[in-house]
Parts: C-alpha cells; sequence; structure tokens
C-alpha cells in the first residue's frame, strides 16, 4: 500500500491519501509526492524541502537540523528549586 501527499504552490501539504501520486495527479489534479520511509510521514501543513517532509517549526527560536531532518531546539532554562515556604530549604534537598 502506497500513500502520498498533494503539495500547494509553495510545497506545504494539504492532504494525505492511501495511493500512487501518478493516480493522484491524474485523478484528482494537482502536485502529488510519494511518501516512503525516506521522506517521512507528513500530516497536513508540514513542508516539503525536496527530500523530506518537515514538521511545522514547533517555536520561533527552533532551528532545522537538515542532516539529522529534526528541529534543534535550545534547552529550556533551568527551572528554580522549590523551596520549602517555612524554612526556605529546597525541597528534597534535606537539612
Amino acid at each position: 500500500m502506497s500513500y502520498c501527499a498533494q503539495l500547494d504552490n509553495v510545497n506545504v501539504v494539504t492532504q494525505v491519501i492511501v495511493g500512487d501520486s501518478v493516480w493522484a495527479a491524474t485523478n484528482l489534479g494537482g502536485f502529488w509526492v510519494e511518501i516512503t520511509d525516506v521522506t517521512g510521514y507528513p500530516g497536513v501543513g508540514w513542508e516539503w524541502t525536496g527530500q523530506v517532509f518537515r514538521s511545522p517549526q514547533p517555536a520561533p527560536d527552533c532551528v532545522w537540523d537538515a542532516v539529522n531532518n529534526v528541529w534543534d531546539c535550545p534547552d529550556p532554562e533551568p527551572s528554580q528549586p522549590v523551596t520549602d515556604e517555612i524554612t526556605g530549604v529546597p525541597e528534597g534537598g534535606g537539612g
């Protein structure tokens, strides 16, 4: 069973179907790309890079890693330790 994705004019997925891209283009019109294990399995709104599908950018400061085909997002800032309101000692820190 094969899958293919229809792309709009800026290479964003508009729909995914079970079927062959040639059949889809002939019967449904538009531009279709075969989906494989190599290209990844996209959803609506994903972008076709010409080699793989990439998910929408999860946050503005994330950068696409084209080598590993993943979004590289900065680590969140370390959270402040929770302190006991009475003693001021960090919870779980003993003391």
